[in-house]
């Protein structure tokens, strides 16, 4: 380092060497031209006064010879006149008669470096002009006296400017450089891991004076280093705590349950937590930077909210997402909130999965209204029992008092002469009894709605007892395919019915019967939806079971037309049928629901789409004293 900043091979020395040889070579040229000048207006004034000194002494006597006609006198006057300095060449012209004609000329005449005066001749005192006298004065020896001076002030002036250029550098050297070399030396050495080490320069101190410029500085940078040391520490200890800081918020983040994205007002993805990564399989390095839409197309449909999030700077705004992942829905709980970071404006993106919060809501839901309506059913249930049991009766007993196999009617149709038989034709051939037979029918139906009203409205009273899964299912379906009914449009003999309950045995606490009617009605409904689908060539019901320890759960799953989203939230609702009029009486789930829910402290939902089938699911416990303590 010492060799390549000695000050001879120094760059800066090598530019002030040449900037003082230029600056001084400037000025010496300055000042030469200057004096050159000054020299050049001197002689040609001392021309200038030569001609002068011809026109006031030697003009009357050359204007006396002119006039004389004295050739003689001309000549002697003209050589005295050149002898003045520089004078080249005299011509004394003669005006005679309008005529004018050179008289006398003196010295050789030639064009170049001239100065020219044309002088009148007058004769004696008068104002006649007899001629004229025309003096050249030459400017060569004035250029060649300035040329040999120019010569010996650029010799001396580049000696002197030569000889006080390296006598500034050397002081320079002597004052500044080597300072400079010194402290540029050190600072080439600089290193932030070793400021113990202090800046000094070497000077010649003979007596005590005040600090100079050089002392100052290594004073200032001697502080400047022990305040960049004191800082560089202190800066050490805080990005140590904000990297701890930041390590920390980063777990926080990505231990949170919950998606986190923050996105930038161009729509760029600027975080990205570990929920995101799991529920993408993408990396943080892999979407930053990059389009929310490109990344994670979920929010695609979504980015007009995200402007609207941005340009309002409101939060708390959310919505819901629901995403059909394999075979079930998921759903999702969206909330934006304004973020300024480095002071841009940005987003981040909050996304819960709220499934089962969902499907849980959906279960009270269904729940509460099951509680709410039992009390109203149980209440109309008996108000229409009393007259319905009027009007069975009396149909009964109208039809028994005109049989003509009674002996009391033919007896008393007898004492009023009144034929039973012919009555009994004559009914027969209006259809009254068609009609009364009718009326007895829906009597009946409406008593079975009445008791299955009351069913819902009670709590169970039946005792529990184990019940083998596989027994139960294969009795449902024997009951189900034997089940006769001329008003029914499907036949489980076509159906096919698909049945995996699992390697092992199942087996758990519960009323026998009542599981049975629930899967006897959910059979029923799966194939009456089948059949309601005309195109459907292949009808299937699967039937499925599995536990895990603490609870069985069964799923019936047919491929007919599906159940709108529309209808799913009051599926389980009292007196509500996705079936014609007159086709159901809404409470056949209502009732399976309460059985499933109330009575064996289980579960029940479905899961449909339309056009892709339906799904029932129920979850039981396998011991329902335990479950009901733990509820």
């Amino acid at each position: 380092m010492q060799n390549t900043l000695n000050w001879h091979n120094n760059r800066l020395s090598r530019l002030l060497l040449g900037y003082i040889i230029l600056c001084s070579s400037f000025f010496t040229l300055i000042g030469t031209a200057v004096q050159l000048y000054s020299d050049y207006r001197s002689d040609i004034k001392s021309i200038e006064g030569g001609i002068r000194h011809i026109e006031k002494g030697y003009l009357k006597t050359i204007s006396s010879s002119l006039w004389a006609l004295d050739s003689g006198q001309m000549k002697n006057s003209l050589e005295g006149a050149s002898y003045l300095p520089d004078i080249q060449y005299l011509e004394v012209r003669e005006h005679r008669n309008g005529v004018e004609k050179i008289f006398a000329s003196w010295g050789e005449r030639i064009d170049q470096q001239l100065i020219k005066k044309d002088l009148p001749l007058y004769y004696g005192n008068s104002d006649k002009k007899i001629g004229s006298l025309l003096v050249i004065a030459s400017t060569d020896k004035v250029m060649q006296r300035l040329r040999a001076k120019l010569l010996l002030i650029l010799l001396t002036q580049g000696i002197k400017t030569f000889l006080v250029s390296l006598c500034i550098l050397f002081i320079f050297h002597r004052l500044i450089m080597k300072h400079l070399i010194s402290i540029t030396g050190y600072f080439s050495a600089f290193d932030l891991n070793n400021l113990d080490a202090p800046l000094a320069i070497k000077r010649r101190m003979s007596r005590p004076r005040q600090p100079d410029l050089f002392e100052s500085l290594v004073n200032s940078i001697n502080r400047m280093r022990v305040r960049l040391k004191e800082n560089l520490s202190a800066r050490i200890d805080n990005q140590l705590e904000l990297n701890r800081l930041k390590n920390q918020l980063k777990n926080i983040v990505d231990s949170m349950p919950a998606i986190l994205i923050g996105i930038d007002n161009n729509g760029k993805v600027t975080h990205w937590n570990r929920s995101a990564e799991d529920e993408t399989g993408k990396r943080p390095d892999e979407v930053e930077g990059k389009l929310l839409i490109d990344v994670f197309p979920p929010l695609g449909e979504r980015t007009d909210f995200l402007k609207k999030v941005l340009e309002h700077s409101y939060s708390g705004r959310s919505y819901r997402i629901n995403r059909q992942v394999e075979d079930k829905t998921v759903f999702w709980d969206v909330m934006a909130y304004p973020l300024a970071t480095n002071g841009e404006q940005g987003v981040v993106v909050r996304i819960e999965d709220i499934t089962e919060k969902v499907r849980i809501d959906q279960l009270m839901i269904q729940t509460e209204k099951m509680v709410s309506v039992g009390g109203i059913a149980a209440g109309i249930a008996h108000e229409i029992n009393n007259p319905l049991s009027v009007v069975i009766t009396g149909i009964q007993n109208s039809m028994r008092r005109i049989r003509p196999t009674w002996k009391k009617n033919r007896e008393v149709a007898e004492s009023i002469n009144v034929d039973l038989d012919g009555v009994n034709e004559y009914l027969e051939k209006r259809e009254i009894f068609k009609y009364l037979k009718g009326v007895e029918e829906s009597g009946k139906r409406a008593a079975k709605i009445v008791s299955n009203m009351l069913s819902f409205s009670r709590r169970s009273s039946t005792q529990f007892a184990p019940v083998d899964l596989e027994s139960l299912v294969n009795n449902t379906i024997e009951l189900a395919v034997n089940d006769y009914d001329l008003t029914k449009k499907y036949d489980f003999k076509h159906i096919k019915l698909v049945k995996n309950l699992g390697p092992d045995r199942i087996e758990f606490m519960g009323s026998e019967t009542e599981i049975e009617q629930v899967l006897l009605n959910l059979l029923k409904n799966s194939a009456e939806a089948i059949y309601e689908d005309e195109k459907k060539d292949q009808p299937q019901i699967g039937i499925y079971a599995k536990s895990d320890g603490r609870r069985v759960r069964i799923e019936i799953e047919d491929n007919g037309p599906g159940i709108d989203k529309s209808k799913l939230k009051r599926i389980f609702e009292p007196f509500y049928t996705t079936k014609p009029v007159g086709k159901g009486t809404g409470l056949g789930l209502s009732v399976s629901y309460l059985i499933i829910t109330k009575n064996h402290k289980g579960s029940m939902e479905v899961e449909s789409e339309k056009g892709r089938g339906t799904k029932f699911i129920i979850h039981l416990p396998l011991n329902v004293e335990k479950a009901a303590i733990q509820g």
